[in-house]
């Protein structure tokens, strides 16, 4: 096993220690970094952006390689050519650490916006929504393998921990939405049981 990688998350300032070759995404996960995704790691959702900061960090007392990333994948390039990433940024979940590194998880990334208030009582609250969105990619039909497409989607949805139902109009929109989607949506379910509707892939909705 390799030395370790010492890894700081802006702006959030979180430090963490990172194995070699371990994603960004499992190095923020587990530091409880604010980072989006709704695919569970999988590289299809494309929200978990990051941006690497090379160079020397004298606050950090830290100095970043450029090559402080694995290379680009090419999920990461076909969403740079569909114009689904910037520039320069990478995708937390298929970026895996090579050195030390200095990310930057910009705005349009974190689940939560930062709010600036004013002095008060502090009460401390763990979000809890009552709807979450997850992507999904159903595998195809094969002839010894065949299930509808609704209990696929609560196959799909088990990796997740998730134990829900479709309801009588995600029915009727899910065949069309995979077949336009090369088998790819995303599920919003309501209270972890029911799917209450599915979105294409592409869907730029943030938030409900």
């Amino acid at each position: 096993m390799g030395t370790s990688h010492k890894v700081i998350f802006t702006p959030s300032g979180i430090r963490a220690e990172a194995l070699p070759g371990q994603t960004v995404f499992d190095v923020a996960l587990a530091a409880g970094v604010d980072i989006q995704s709704i695919c569970g790691g999988k590289g299809l959702c494309k929200r978990c952006q990051i941006e690497l900061s090379p160079g020397e960090h004298a606050k950090f007392k830290l100095s970043v390689d450029a090559n402080a990333l694995s290379p680009l994948t090419d999920s990461e390039t076909k969403a740079l050519e569909k114009s689904l990433m910037r520039e320069g940024r990478r995708l937390a979940c298929r970026a895996q650490l090579c050195g030390d590194a200095v990310i930057e998880v910009p705005s349009d990334s974190r689940q939560h916006q930062s709010v600036i208030s004013k002095a008060g009582t502090a009460i401390e609250c763990e979000p809890n929504p009552a709807i979450r969105l997850y992507m999904c990619e159903l595998p195809k039909p094969e002839l010894d393998d065949n299930p509808s497409d609704a209990e696929a989607l609560m196959a799909a949805l088990r990796d997740f921990g998730i134990e829900a139902r479709p309801e009588h109009r995600t029915l009727m929109k899910l065949q069309p939405i995979l077949a336009q989607n090369d088998r790819q949506l995303i599920a919003v379910v309501r209270d972890d049981q029911w799917i209450i509707d599915v979105w294409p892939r592409d869907r730029s909705d943030r938030a409900l």
